[in-house]
């Protein structure tokens, strides 16, 4: 459930990136969420304590969470691109 919701929550941080469309605007957000993600795992984790294999799971964790919105950045940005695509056409 968190990857689906770290995913869409890439999406819409995706989508009307700014009316440049410059590609330097859009990575400050999926980074922001990426690393919000993380934080909040580490933070868990901390919280619950560690146990002997936490740095495994802080890497994986990252892993899966990088994946997740590495796909929604990736789907919202071209989403955008397709509506911005048909809208100068029109």
């Amino acid at each position: 459930m968190t990857t689906a919701a770290l995913a869409l929550l890439a999406v819409m941080m995706s989508v009307g990136g700014g009316s440049t469309g410059k590609a330097a605007r859009r990575v400050p957000a999926p980074v922001a969420i990426w690393a919000g993600a993380n934080i909040g795992m580490s933070a868990v984790l901390f919280r619950v304590g560690p146990g002997t294999l936490f740095p495994i799971v802080l890497v994986i964790g990252a892993g899966i969470s990088a994946a997740a919105v590495a796909a929604g950045s990736l789907i919202g940005a071209l989403f955008d691109r397709i509506v911005r695509a048909r809208n100068a056409g029109s």
